[in-house]
């Protein structure tokens, strides 16, 4: 009733009863009675009577204080007017005993002269109170005034009450232009705009009947209010409430809006508003903050009647029947029909069947978490993510929420923490990964939440259908220093609770439960059973718990509440890494037909960090989730996609099978799907185009694949991906601020000055959604801000190797170092935007993790060089920090040159600092604890050599030997500005110093090449060269993992075999080919066989491939010969197995054209798999057997070092076991290197 004065406001502004004519006496007649309807007669004068008996003579009531301009509960001085509305309402209520009483009349005249009276006047904090709240009773006061037995108040005085309703906020700026509030205060400015106000008003609310990309009506009927949150319920039914204040009055009448305004205001009610409710309550997810309110959770049906009364009648009867469940009329499952929504603009899923409700609520960085303002919601920290609603009577949650364990929510998978962060900005918290949506066909579907947050990973997803919601989870691993729990669910406990191994099921009295993975099948509590696929350990209790509504929302009582809870969870334990979970939900089940429950028409096919599905062999259904463009197998069925994405296979056993996709990053224009199974022996495609406009993106399409579908042919790169930050934060130096986090900030503060002063900027991108070769990487941010010199400094970026802060918790003190410097830009001017290339960070990133983290920093020092960059949080989305991927479009195997390198060394610290090691044929690598043991690689290139400008230049490096832990670390390589080291001069202490970082490259094992893409640095060399020759570009080495066994060696250019020797290989694009080739790769597949497979693209005048071998990289063989396509412009594919014995083995392709011109592909190794070596006994004091688990074909040499590289003896033998003595050694750490088939392993060996 509070949006009664939208109204009142127009036509008390009629200076008099008698005015009230025609549509205005209608709307004023129709508002009165609405006002009224519904009063409980009894309770209205026992509360008059009250307010009478503590009425001043002056008007005004002790208890309130009318100078508090804010409590935690709300604003006091507001009271004064709720008063005055009760007595107003009995002196017009015809019904009441205080009809036209005079004492009453009087004592609403006091109240409002002693308002008008205060000096100074009462103020509110929260605009809310002072624009909305009081002005709706104020103008319900006047109203109910003017339709008792003496009509009206004086004039003046009316007018006094009038002008204190238009001091609230403006309808045409935030927060009084959007949804619900627009509704709430649009008439009192219409007052004070022109002669035709009421039309105004009506224009005004109209404007947010529509479906719009920002807060109020979603593309998918989904509402949202404070940012991109969700809020169905809470703003959204104030908003519904307000939109029917206004038609509810006006329908019939000159201001009626019109019929397209009715359908979005129906479709949003009919699809959305009503779909959340089952029987008398609503899925809790809808609410926001207010869930934190005491009796928050009931369908509001009064308010569903009123939207009948504006609606056409032709839904009158799905009206009538959700009024029956809502009103308790009829069960929850009265006239339910079987259906599956998926909001993809809220991340929200509704899954509704007759027998019970499941709701689903995820956050993406396309959405907000939800909110803590107005001191409420304090510890709602996890309501986002993946939250489930399991409802069957619909009361399961209802006022549970005092003495919730709000770490232990429904669905989620999260660190145990005990206290809780509470997010005071008002929408502005958006999730912190983009893959999280859905796939609907509007029966079935799939909701998919790839979370990473709170230290914490894990892929989670849910399957629906009919009798259950099958939920998995994969690849959980977490940093965080808590222990890590996934809730199958935690709600009122009501009746008992049956638990069962399989064979025996035994109802269990209240108390705490531990059970180990395989011990529990199935467990049932009121009418909802949880099946367990596999074995799982389990966490039940039953008991009390008990809290208070003030811990959770300041504004209620701190009264301690009891009440009996059932919950249940898995316990991942403290840094789980790489686990997973299964289990099934299936609600309206009794303990029964659980026990005859098993689960055998459907099959968890997959449940990896990459790909999760289930089969419904009833169904004959597939759901299916890709987290990664893959290619999966089973069950005689083959499933390739080329992006990340959600998929229904209908039928999926047929020859006929129908899709529906959809891309929870919303970032695809298209997406493939290939297919092939007994009924489609040859694998056919489906290519959909993804919705885009209109806040489509993310939303489901359909396809179908048969017979008569395209042969499946393999994906060219697509468009551009651009991503905006996951998380972004600056930080502050200094005693004062270096513990103060600025995570919600709406921009990013960068500055260097005195201590206290200095901000850095940190950002951290998603990369998980591009799946394509990499071309380049373009950063982007937009100066918000910037001071009066800021041209004068330069903003520094660096990578961050540690991703695991959070944007609300990054402090200065707690902030992770950056890396290498990997760029930089000058500084700018406010409203301009800044680019940065940084390729080869981000092609560093997708090989690891796939989250990219950045540091900015600004290299001027003063006071006037600071700036401010838009962050995430800012409302306009084309602002927030972008990183755009070019996917790379053309294949780069035409070979234009070889550059080997003119000058390469490596140096070592500590005691040979001062040696140079120029003219060694291999390069050592090493980072230790100690510069004395640590070992970096300098090269230096003539970029004169390579063509202008080549497609790709890649930097090729052989490795003949690695650690044991080689994978544990990465080599990075960085420019070298200084040109003037020698090969036979360098050492560690001239070495020169390194400035910008070009690249990572993952540690390798021996017998591989290595290649780092390195053209943006020679294509900006040869820019700013002037011509000059020769051109000469230096790189650094370095390794990241400090450890003994972590060490490599890179041949160099004195290694006899020229084609092992550093080299820099000019590519051109492969489209000026006349055979494109897409691919070409080798495994070893038996003890003597190497599979080699390559396709092309394209091929023309095509006469054969020649696959040729060698041993050493440079001398090759031909050994098979293939005759080619000739022409023909689609994917061709080739295989042949080499029957090549066990070592290390390259490959190239010579293909020969028609007019006997012949091209040359790139080189590929195969390398056997080092031997399982076993050592021991370690330490020793003697003898020492070396297995090597198979008996070898060739020979074994073991060469053993001392700590400091000597070589104190060499032993060769051919067979499995060999036993050497150590006795005669020093007591010490001694080095043993095996060598067999061409590999290198390297133990660290204890004499004691």
């Amino acid at each position: 009733m509070k949006y009664l004065y939208v109204l009142s406001f127009l036509l008390l502004g009629f200076s008099g009863w008698g005015q009230a004519t025609g549509d205005f006496k209608i709307i004023m007649d129709r508002i009165f009675a609405g006002l009224q309807a519904g009063t409980n007669v009894t309770t209205l004068e026992a509360s008059t009577a009250s307010l009478l008996s503590s009425i001043h003579a002056d008007g005004s009531w002790s208890d309130i204080d009318y100078s508090n301009a804010s409590t935690p509960s709300g604003w006091a001085p507001g009271t004064h007017f709720t008063r005055m509305n009760t007595l107003a309402k009995a002196y017009s209520n015809t019904s009441s005993s205080y009809y036209g009483n005079t004492q009453v009349r009087q004592a609403v005249i006091h109240t409002m002269h002693y308002w008008l009276s205060l000096d100074p006047a009462p103020v509110s904090s929260n605009w809310f109170y002072y624009a909305i709240t009081l002005p709706k009773d104020i103008g319900n006061a006047l109203i109910y005034m003017r339709y008792g037995p003496q009509p009206g108040l004086d004039a003046s005085l009316e007018s006094q009450m009038i002008t204190w309703m238009t001091k609230g906020v403006n309808i045409t700026t935030s927060p009084g232009n959007t949804g619900s509030n627009l509704t709430d205060i649009a008439q009192h400015y219409s007052l004070t705009q022109n002669a035709t106000p009421l039309s105004q008003a009506v224009i005004e609310t109209g404007k947010t009947l529509v479906v719009t990309s920002g807060e109020g009506i979603q593309a998918d009927y989904s509402y949202t209010a404070h940012g991109p949150q969700l809020y169905i319920y809470g703003y959204g039914r104030e908003f519904v409430s307000g939109v029917c204040n206004i038609g509810t009055y006006v329908t019939g009448t000159s201001y009626n809006f019109t019929a397209q305004q009715i359908a979005v205001f129906s479709s949003y009610v009919r699809k959305g508003f009503m779909q959340v409710a089952r029987g008398r309550y609503n899925d809790f997810n809808v609410y926001g903050r207010s869930i934190t309110r005491p009796n928050t959770g009931m369908a509001d049906a009064n308010l569903i009647e009123r939207v009948k009364g504006i609606d056409l009648s032709t839904y009158a009867s799905e009206y009538d029947a959700a009024l029956s469940r809502m009103r308790g009329q009829a069960a929850p499952s009265y006239l339910v029909n079987a259906q599956h929504q998926h909001y993809w603009r809220t991340d929200y899923t509704l899954h509704q069947r007759p027998g019970y409700l499941f709701g689903l609520r995820s956050v993406s960085s396309r959405t907000a978490k939800s909110e803590s303002g107005n001191n409420e919601n304090l510890k709602g920290y996890y309501l986002t993510e993946g939250v489930n609603f399991i409802g069957v009577e619909g009361d399961e949650y209802y006022n549970i929420y005092p003495v919730w364990d709000w770490n232990k929510l429904p669905g989620i998978t999260v660190p145990e923490i005990t206290t809780y962060p509470v997010r005071t900005s008002w929408g502005v918290n958006p999730g912190m990964t983009s893959f999280v949506g859905g796939v609907s066909d509007g029966t079935y579907g799939v909701s998919c939440y790839r979370m990473n947050d709170y230290s914490t990973t894990a892929r989670k997803g849910w399957f629906f259908f009919d009798d259950e919601v099958v939920c998995l989870g994969a690849g959980i691993s977490s940093s965080a220093t808590q222990a890590i729990n996934t809730t199958l669910n935690q709600c009122l406990l009501t009746g008992p609770v049956t638990v069962s191994d399989g064979n025996n099921a035994a109802v269990v009295p209240s108390g705490d439960y531990t059970y180990a993975g395989g011990t529990v099948q199935w467990i049932h509590h009121d009418q909802v059973g949880y099946y367990f696929p596999s074995a799982s350990p389990l966490r039940l209790r039953q008991a009390a718990q008990t809290g208070s509504w003030s811990s959770i929302n300041a504004g209620y009582a701190s009264d301690v509440i009891s009440k009996d809870v059932f919950k249940l969870w898995i316990p991942h334990g403290t840094s789980p890494a790489n686990t997973s979970y299964a289990y099934v939900v299936l609600p309206g089940k009794n303990a029964t037909e659980m026990a005859a429950y098993s689960g055998s028409h459907l099959s968890i096919i997959a449940n990896t960090p990459a790909v999760q599905i289930v089969d419904n062999r009833t169904l004959d259904l597939w759901q299916v989730i890709f987290y990664e463009a893959e290619s999966f197998s089973a069950q005689g069925i083959t499933l390739k996609v080329d992006k990340p994405c959600t998929l229904l296979l209908k039928n999926v056993s047929t020859a006929e099978v129908a899709i529906v996709a959809a891309d929870p990053n919303q970032t695809a224009m298209t997406l493939k799907v290939g297919l092939s199974s007994a009924a489609l022996p040859v694998m056919k495609e489906v290519k959909f185009t993804l919705p885009q406009a209109n806040g489509t993106a993310g939303s489901s399409v359909e396809g179908l694949i048969n017979s008569s579908s395209p042969n499946y042919t393999e994906p060219v790169a697509d468009s551009p991906v651009t991503l905006t930050t996951i998380a972004d934060t600056y930080v502050r130096d200094g005693a004062t601020y270096q513990q103060s986090n600025y995570g919600t900030a709406s921009t990013l503060a960068i500055k260097n000055d005195a201590e206290g002063y200095k901000r850095e900027v940190y950002l951290k991108f998603d990369l998980s959604g591009f799946n394509a070769p990499l071309d380049s990487a373009v950063l982007k941010l937009r100066v918000n801000n910037a001071n009066a010199t800021v041209p004068n400094t330069t903003w520094e970026f660096y990578d961050v190797a540690d991703n695991s802060w959070t944007e609300t918790g990054l402090t200065w003190s707690n902030r992770p170092l950056p890396g290498g410097k990997i760029g930089e830009v000058k500084g700018a001017v406010a409203g301009t935007y800044v680019t940065l290339k940084i390729t080869n960070a981000v092609r560093a990133r997708l090989a690891k993790d796939q989250i990219l983290t950045l540091r900015v920093s600004s290299s001027a020092y003063g006071s006037t060089t600071d700036a401010q960059f838009t962050a995430r949080e800012s409302a306009n989305a084309s602002q927030r920090p972008q990183l755009t991927l070019y996917p790379r479009v053309e294949a780069y195997d035409q070979e234009l040159a070889r550059v080997t390198s003119v000058a390469d060394a490596y140096v070592q610290g500590g005691a040979s600092a001062a040696t140079n090691y120029g003219s060694q044929t291999i390069l050592t690598l090493k980072n230790d604890a100690s510069d004395h043991i640590k070992r970096e690689v300098f090269l230096k290139f003539d970029l004169a050599s390579l063509p202008s400008t080549p497609g790709q230049v890649l930097l090729q490096l052989y490795v003949p030997y690695a650690g044991v832990s080689i994978a544990q670390t990465t080599w990075e390589c960085y420019e070298v500005a200084n040109q003037t080291w020698t090969e036979s001069g360098i050492t560690w202490n001239t070495k020169p110093s390194p400035s910008l970082k070009l690249g990572e490259i993952l540690g390798t094992s021996a017998g591989n090449f290595v290649t780092l893409d390195v053209t943006e640095w020679v294509h900006n060399k040869q820019r700013l060269s002037g011509g000059a020759n020769p051109l000469l570009g230096s790189i650094k080495i370095i390794s990241t993992y400090a450890g003994s066994t972590t060490d490599a060696q890179f041949a160099s250019r004195e290694q006899s075999n020229a084609a092992l020797r550093p080299q820099l290989i000019a590519k051109a694009a492969a489209q000026s080919l006349p055979v494109v080739l897409t691919h070409f790769e080798g495994k070893r597949i038996a003890e003597e066989s190497i599979e080699l497979n390559w396709s092309t693209a394209q091929e023309k005048n095509n006469r054969y491939f020649q696959l040729e071998r060698s041993r050493d990289a440079q001398n090759f063989e031909s050994v098979y010969q293939l005759s080619g396509q000739g022409t023909i412009q689609k994917r061709t594919y080739y295989q042949f197995v080499d029957a090549a014995k066990a070592g290390t083995f390259y490959y190239r392709l010579r293909q020969t054209h028609e007019d006997g011109k012949q091209t040359l592909s790139r080189i590929i190794a195969v390398t056997s798999p080092a031997p399982v070596l076993t050592l021991g006994p370690n330490p020793t004091n003697g003898w020492v057997r070396l297995n090597l688990n198979q008996e070898p074909t060739e020979t074994v040499t073991i060469d053993l070092y001392s700590p400091t590289g000597q070589h104190l003896g060499r032993q060769s033998e051919q067979k499995a076991i060999v036993d050497f003595d150590l006795s005669n050694l020093m007591k010490g750490v001694y080095l043993l290197k095996v060598r067999y088939r061409d590999q290198i392993q390297t133990f660290r060996l204890v004499r004691y």
